[in-house]
């Protein structure tokens, strides 16, 4: 089924797939976004402070902000030229003013440029870094836990003798927008350049680690909350294609997905999900194995890869940018269960066939609780943005015990107060107490809740916490954005 609207500048289609695995209808509704051409990366953030998502975007000429409209819609970019080809960009509050800045990987002359937010969608003349190689990726995150940002900086280092190493250039923020180099990290040599620089908490101390992927390997790094990390190379490769960080299995470690190629040279491949855990150690399980679909098509190797829950049944979902033998490429779902597999066929939302593939990012973009998707297409230069329309599905307990399922809210989205928690334990849980911005704010005799909260506008961070006879405990959290008015 296929309905058209237009409106002032997009079109809008809807495009419905029935999956086998979850009884419910999935659908989306894809708006084009003109945007300057070869995009090469896409965040997301609210860089007018209105409580509604916006989009950011460069493509080697200038970063784009797309201010976001409440029903998903976005205004026509806000260019502010940066001159230099990019490969990958950073969001963060970088001189804590309350406004989001960019930081983003310069192509040609080794440096990185750091992009003060003005509040409006535009910023103020770069502050441009220099490094001895050139830069592939960057990350941010408050890697001491002093309240400031800092950056993470994958550089690719050929040396004269032809062997390739690779850094990751720790640069400690001073919370007004300036960096300086703290320590490098030196990975593995033979392993290829690096690709990709993530940040995530793998075993839950509360101090930031390092995901870095090279060509041939991922490697996590342990932070220490001091700038120093202790390396662990966890996986090597034929050939890698992408990576992100994010709760796949909803314990509260952060997990690691990564897409590989079966080997160089080809489009075939799978996804690996590397799922954190408290002893400094991640566990890896091929969740999308190489091979044909049961119509005997060839799948490739997903790009832009991430974990969403599209369903709303409280079970993380794998989605990334694919292809098949058929050329039609677009938005691919691999919907998960509660056990900790997920299925082999995606669901497929096409909207081009030039098999662009590369960028892609999650968020609540209509603010209807529902995690909606935003990609990339090179080809054309458009940005693809996905409003996410599947009704909310049965909650899914996850069997993966100990495991706190929580149906609704879904991270990072937005709600109305008061505010609806859904959650479920296994085992079953003697009592679930609930913390919203580390307070107590509820504490129930149950294995299961359905409460509401009433809460403020503005962010907050929601924890919901089993606890067995026994006394031990497990959690899960949720970033949710409340609002006031229409969405």
């Amino acid at each position: 089924m296929i309905a058209s609207h237009r409106f002032s500048f997009l079109l809008g289609l809807m495009i419905v797939a029935i999956t086998s695995l979850i009884h419910a209808q999935e659908s989306m509704m894809l708006r084009n976004n003109s945007a300057p051409a070869a995009g090469v990366a896409i965040n997301r953030g609210d860089f007018n402070n209105d409580g509604i998502l916006d989009l950011v975007m460069t493509d080697g000429t200038a970063v784009s902000v797309f201010l976001g409209r409440a029903d998903g819609t976005f205004a026509s970019p806000i260019n502010t030229s940066n001159d230099l080809p990019t490969q990958d960009l950073a969001v963060g509050d970088f001189n804590n003013d309350g406004k989001l800045d960019v930081a983003v990987t310069n192509v040609g002359n080794h440096s990185i440029q750091v992009m003060l937010g003005n509040g409006d969608g535009t910023f103020q003349t770069a502050t441009t870094i220099l490094f001895d190689q050139e830069p592939a990726s960057i990350t941010t995150a408050d890697f001491n836990n002093d309240g400031k940002m800092d950056l993470a900086v994958g550089i690719g280092v050929t040396t004269n003798q032809g062997v390739t190493t690779d850094e990751v250039d720790i640069l400690q923020g001073d919370g007004a927008g300036h960096f300086v180099r703290v320590n490098t990290l030196t990975t593995e040599p033979s392993v290829g350049l690096i690709t990709k620089v993530r940040v995530g908490d793998f075993n839950r101390d509360g101090k930031v680690d390092l995901a870095v992927l090279e060509q041939k390997a991922l490697s996590v790094w342990w932070g220490n909350g001091d700038f120093t990390f202790g390396a662990d190379v966890v996986a090597q490769y034929a050939q890698t294609n992408d990576m992100s960080t994010g709760d796949q299995n909803q314990d509260s470690f952060t997990d690691i997905l990564v897409s590989w190629f079966d080997s160089p040279g080809v489009v075939t491949g799978g996804v690996d999900v590397f799922y954190g855990g408290p002893s400094s150690s991640v566990t890896r399980k091929g969740q999308i194995v190489s091979g044909q679909s049961p119509s005997g098509i060839l799948w490739e190797s997903p790009g832009g890869i991430l974990t969403a829950d599209v369903n709303g049944d409280g079970v993380n979902d794998i989605v990334g940018l694919s292809n098949d033998g058929t050329f039609a490429d677009g938005l691919y779902v691999w919907l998960c269960n509660g056990e900790g597999s997920c299925s082999q066929s995606p669901t497929k939302f096409i909207y081009t066939t030039d098999r662009d593939k590369q960028a892609l990012v999650a968020g609540d973009f209509n603010r209807d609780g529902k995690i909606d998707f935003a990609a990339v297409r090179q080809g054309n230069g458009t940005v693809e943005v996905l409003l996410n329309a599947t009704p909310r599905a049965v909650c899914q307990k996850n069997v993966i015990a100990p495991a706190m399922t929580v149906c609704q809210p879904q991270d990072a989205t937005f709600s109305h107060s008061p505010l609806h928690i859904v959650a479920q334990t296994d085992p079953a849980a003697t009592d679930i107490d609930v913390f919203i911005d580390n307070v107590k704010k509820g504490s129930f005799a149950s294995s299961s809740i359905n409460q509401f909260f009433t809460l403020p506008t503005g962010n907050h961070f929601v924890v919901v916490k089993g606890f067995l006879s026994d006394g031990s405990s497990f959690r899960s959290d949720r970033h949710v954005s409340i609002f006031s008015g229409a969405h």
